[in-house]
Parts: C-alpha cells; structure tokens; sequence
C-alpha cells in the first residue's frame, strides 16, 4: 500500500479554507455553542491546532483526490502536450543580420576614407606639389565625411527601432499573455474535487471525533453523566424522571 502524497506548501491555503469552512458548517457551530462564548473560542483553538498537528491524517482521507489533482497541476493540464524544448530569446537585430552589418561597416569604412584624403590632400598642398590632386582628394575627405554623418545616423535610427520593436513583441516560445497552465479548467474542477473530499471526507470526521471527546466546559443540558461532551449525529439517552412519591404510610397497602 503506497503512502498518500504530503501536501505541498502551495495548498496549505486550501487546508486552512478547509479547516475553517468545517468550524463553520452549522453542526459543528452548535456543538461549540454548548460551551459558552469563552468556552468556544478556547476549544475552537485546540481543535485548529489538533487539526494542524494531524493533518497528514486529514489529508489521508483524500488522497486519491489530491494526487489526481497534483497530477495535473505539474503537467500543465491534459492538453499540455509533450514538453518543448524552450526556444533561447534572440538578441535584438538577431534576425536583421545584414542591415545591422552595414549600418556598422559604412559609417566606419567612410570616415576612415574620409581621414585619409583629408590628410592627403591637406600634405600635398602644404607641400605645394600637385595641387589639382590635393584639392580632389579634400573635396572627396569632406564628401565622405558627409556619407559618413549621413550612415551614422540611419544606423542610429534603425537600431532604436529594431530595439523597440524587440521590447514591444515577447520572446519566441514562451506563452500568451495572461496564460498560466495551473489556472486550466481541467486542474481547477480537480483542485475543486480535493477540496470537497477534504472537507467532507477528511476534515468534518476529524472535528466530530475530537468533540465527541472533548471534555464540556461546564454543566449544560447536553453533557452526560461523566462529564464530557456526546458526539455529533447521535441523540443522548432517554433518561426517566426520578419517582418523587412518598413512602406509604405503615398498615396501608
């Protein structure tokens, strides 16, 4: 016989609903009431921490329901599906490999032309030699600077939009907003389930025991004769009245 499931830090919420819902159902609220205001809230105490000292003993009772439930919530749900393997999130201008290439490559080769005529056109006319070709080659240094300002900044703007672009779209193979597998309706009528069993299976049974042995507060009409409280779903005994009839007087029969 295989031992049920422990219950796993994520549903101590649902015991603790569990708890609560059994200490208000009507039955269990009328028997605490035979002790009094004070009386109540003290056995109310113990009863939660008996409950909570016990509680793999309450869970026990349906565990078939909690393991069905576990089941689905690990995997998703039963159209979850084989698992993929995740899909590592691309770099922004992943997918623009070119483009970035060259809005990085013209700005850089045209300014290092640029350099370069500029300091040899102005060499050759300090050195007064071949001043026709010293003005070509000034004339194309400033042309490229100018290409090389003008690629500057197109590569500029295209890598804020590529960049804001990658912000606004989720990565590739993860989920839709607003998706979450726990939140499947299969795993919520199972977890709705498990609920039910541990409250009416688990949880009710649980109390009834323990205030079927609980020692009462103080005389009340309900205590029985040692002292301690009847249990739930059963009616005390029928007890006669005692005879009040006074002894026959002597010589009458």
């Amino acid at each position: 016989m295989t031992s049920p499931p422990p219950l796993h830090p994520d549903d101590r919420p649902d015991f603790e609903q569990a708890l609560r819902k059994a200490l208000e159902t009507p039955e269990i609220v009328a028997a605490l009431g035979s002790g009094g205001t004070g009386g109540a809230q003290d056995l109310v105490r113990r009863l939660r921490d008996r409950a909570h000292e016990r509680s793999a003993e309450i869970t026990a009772a349906a565990a078939d329901e909690y393991a069905a439930y576990r089941r689905l919530r690990e995997s998703g749900g039963p159209a979850a599906g084989p698992p993929r393997t995740p899909t590592p999130p691309s770099a922004p201008g992943a997918k623009h490999g070119p483009l970035a290439a060259v809005t990085v490559l013209v700005p850089l080769v045209t300014a290092g032309a640029s350099v370069v005529f500029l300091l040899l056109g102005y060499c050759l006319r300090l050195s007064g030699s071949q001043r026709e070709l010293a003005d070509t080659l000034v004339s194309a240094g400033w042309i490229a600077a100018a290409c090389a300002t003008a690629a500057g900044l197109a590569g500029l703007i295209g890598v804020l939009t590529i960049a804001a672009r990658h912000r606004s779209s989720p990565p590739e193979g993860s989920p839709p907003a607003g998706s979450n597998p726990q939140e499947a309706p299969a795993v919520a009528r199972a977890r709705d389930v498990w609920r039910r069993a541990l409250l009416q299976r688990g949880m009710l049974p649980f109390l009834r025991e323990q205030l079927g042995h609980e020692p009462a507060s103080g005389p009340s009409p309900g205590d029985t004769s040692d002292g301690r409280r009847p249990r739930l779903g059963f009616s005390s005994p029928d007890f006669a009245g005692p005879d009040f009839t006074g002894p026959e007087a002597p010589g009458k029969e």
